[in-house]
């Protein structure tokens, strides 16, 4: 190691703990994302419900109602099902 104007160099080649990992994660697709938040919207069913309908886990439509504002029949408009807008 070199130290040059208080800059240490260690090498140019840099071992990453996470050596092939892409930095991004991995999104649902947009029509599996729509379904959840219709069958939610339509059946007012709830993530173990849904999961197996679409084949997903639950956890993973749970995170996507919460990404939608879907995740408490609470936070849907009871005469249209519609989000609630929140502030």
């Amino acid at each position: 190691m070199a130290e040059t104007s208080g800059v240490v160099e260690v090498s140019s080649l840099r071992v990453s703990s996470r050596a092939g990992w892409s930095g991004r994660g991995h999104r649902t697709p947009a029509t599996t994302e729509a379904q959840v938040c219709r069958l939610r919207q339509e059946r007012k069913l709830g993530p173990a419900r849904i999961g197996p309908i679409l084949d997903l886990p639950a956890s993973t439509t749970h995170r996507i109602l919460v990404h939608h504002w879907l995740n408490r029949l609470a936070f849907l408009d009871h005469r249209t099902d519609h989000p609630l807008l929140r502030t």
